[in-house]
């Protein structure tokens, strides 16, 4: 009965609030999988630079944008929306401010691409996500004079949302951490607890050396994995998830190309905004 009643609820009768669930929860699953593609083996071997990828998903993303093209934006506004003005959206509209928005995603996108090599994929999606919920917040309270029902909830969930954050954040000091406490607390085996309470020689001069070849590291560059780079890759993660969080915030202000057919526009912001980004990583390499 509870799965009928879904049923009928999304699809048989298809309110604006079901649909806005059900579109919202695609949304999430694409959002949470488009980097996963940069991840396979034989996108590493080629060694795309990220303004390369960023090209490529941009060009996707404008493919994908003018598929959906005025007389389907008519038919799903209308169906979704109960938006009857099918001569405005049957035809095709340049929107400023949808130029805007496609050119914020490529932003989002190329930093995504560099944050990904130096943190992991987890932890980079899991970061800019909360980032671009606090960011998606704020614009919507303080640009777009949302309504927020309970302002004490809203500054709870901010807060855990972004304790979450840091906590993925520092995910590999913290597990460093509890290790080093296990085993100080004696949970060790015994061969490991008799080789620290009784060190040998050979141990004592494995020690130096490492110290030595510390020292002789400091004065080198970090390479990749260390963790200055992993500093960087949070901080790129951090801005996706700010530019991430304001892509929606230029769709606001347009009146005329509204709902689905902001796409076209979009998808032309970002693909310009993704070609002047490759062309520019091309001369200053």
């Amino acid at each position: 009965p509870v799965f009928l009643g879904a049923l009928r609820l999304f699809v048989l009768m298809p309110s604006p609030l079901a649909v806005g669930y059900l579109v919202a929860l695609g949304s999430a699953l694409a959002n949470g999988s488009f980097c996963v593609p940069s991840k396979l083996r034989s996108v590493a071997d080629a060694d795309a630079h990220p303004a390369a990828f960023t090209l490529y998903c941009a060009l996707g993303v404008l493919a994908s944008s003018l598929a959906a093209g005025p007389p389907l934006c008519a038919r799903l506004n209308r169906f979704w929306l109960g938006d009857d003005t099918a001569p405005q959206t049957a035809r095709l509209m340049l929107s400023g401010w949808g130029l805007l928005a496609g050119a914020l995603f490529t932003v989002a996108v190329g930093l995504s691409f560099a944050a990904i090599p130096r943190i992991g994929l987890a932890t980079a999606q899991s970061v800019w996500g909360g980032v671009a919920i606090v960011s998606s917040f704020v614009w919507g309270v303080a640009a777009l004079h949302n309504q927020v029902h309970s302002a004490l909830l809203a500054a709870l969930a901010l807060a855990m949302l972004m304790l979450g954050v840091a906590g993925i954040a520092a995910c590999e000091e913290l597990g460093a951490l509890l290790k080093r406490n296990w085993a100080a607390g004696g949970i060790v085996s015994d061969a490991g607890e008799r080789s620290a309470l009784n060190p040998s020689e050979e141990d004592s001069v494995l020690d130096v050396r490492a110290g030595d070849a510390a020292e002789s590291a400091s004065d080198v560059p970090a390479p990749r994995g260390t963790n200055r780079d992993r500093a960087v890759g949070l901080a790129l993660a951090v801005c996706v998830g700010l530019a991430g969080g304001a892509i929606l915030v230029p769709s606001a202000y347009e009146k005329q190309a509204v709902g689905l057919a902001l796409l076209p526009s979009f998808g032309l912001g970002a693909a310009f905004a993704a070609l002047v980004v490759a062309i520019a990583a091309r001369v200053l390499s």
